[in-house]
């Protein structure tokens, strides 16, 4: 060690360090080849970094290619009905009212289905026209029996003479109403899913992608199929339906349903006094009626934003002139291979 007693100085220490040559190694010249080799070692490091780092860049653009991306959209979490305190626990079973989630017993007796409610903000927003499709059934001399009987037996025991099917569709965009009078449920008419298909086309969705919308009452469900199966659209046909025992979900058709009843109910009654006779359901007006009366629907009835839905199917309102449902009007046949000769 190097104390203040000792005479022997740095220099003596320095002088029997030689090598053959006789030259005397540079003290600095072990610690230079030692940091030349460190940062060779650090930029081999850096290059493996780089190397790792750029395969890892080259995964994640084939993912990004691939359509992935990092990001997930949080679904909603059911709601928590909370833990009660014992003493809002004992009040409460007193009665069990009002209904608690919490509580078991309310729940086994008096719960009921979460409500459909009305979509609103990011949840409403769709790049895809729904088309709404359910059926209905118009009745004539509904009968019911002795009000005795009925009390006797517990259930009503009203029947219908005669009654008609008929298919209403509703679209989401704007809003049209359709309404054909069908003898049989399901695909089992052809011209059905045709007409379907070229009423889909007159609103517009010829090339777009449509989510058809039911229940799933099989009959439905075959329609849907054979309509898909029909479109020759480019971006395809999804079918959508509604869950079992919520057929509320689909509450657009059902609205579009009670004002297709209600307008044919009116049709019929107008009719009626014109001719001065009674209409039954089985009468061949019927079909018609049923058809124009959706059409009157669409082509008359303002919607919220002003319009009607043959005005945002056509981008302008209609001029058209109409005569009323069953008056007789002269036409000009128009030209066509059946046209009667110039002098007919």
């Amino acid at each position: 060690s190097l104390s203040p007693g000792n005479n022997e100085s740095l220099s003596d220490r320095t002088v029997p360090m030689r090598v053959e040559d006789d030259r005397m190694l540079a003290p600095t010249a072990p610690a230079a080849d030692v940091q030349v080799g460190d940062q060779e070692e650090q930029g081999q490091d850096e290059r493996e970094a780089q190397a790792a780092h750029g395969g890892e860049d080259d995964e994640q653009a084939e993912g990004v290619e691939d359509g992935e991306s990092g990001d997930a959209q949080q679904p909603r979490a059911a709601p928590d009905p909370g833990r009660p305190t014992a003493a809002m626990v004992a009040e409460h079973n007193l009665t069990h009212i009002p209904y608690r989630s919490w509580c078991e017993c309310c729940v086994r007796g008096k719960a009921k289905r979460r409500p459909s409610r009305r979509l609103g903000g990011t949840y409403s927003e769709s790049s895809h026209a729904r088309v709404r499709m359910d059926y209905a059934y118009l009745t004539e001399q509904v009968e019911s029996e002795d009000d005795a009987e009925v009390g006797q037996q517990g259930f009503s025991t009203s029947k219908a003479d005669s009654s008609l099917t008929m298919l209403v569709m509703q679209d989401s965009q704007c809003r049209s109403v359709w309404a054909y009078a069908v003898e049989h449920k399901g695909s089992r008419e052809d011209w059905v899913s045709a007409q379907v298909v070229e009423d889909l086309e007159t609103v517009g969705l010829r090339n777009d992608r449509v989510v058809l919308k039911s229940d799933q009452e099989p009959a439905v469900t075959d329609l849907l199929n054979d309509i898909a199966r029909q479109r020759a659209a480019e971006f395809g046909t999804a079918i959508e339906q509604s869950k079992v025992g919520e057929s509320n979900s689909n509450s657009s058709v059902e609205r579009a349903i009670q004002d297709v009843e209600g307008q044919v109910r009116t049709l019929r009654a107008a009719l009626e006094m014109h001719i001065k006779a009674k209409i039954h359901l089985r009468n061949p007006i019927v079909p018609w009626m049923v058809r124009h009366a959706a059409c009157l629907i669409t082509r008359c009835r303002v919607r919220e934003n002003g319009h009607t839905a043959l005005a945002m199917m056509k981008g302008r309102p209609s001029h058209a002139t109409i005569a009323e449902f069953g008056e007789n009007v002269c036409f000009k046949i128009p030209k066509t291979k059946l046209n009667p000769g110039k002098f007919e």
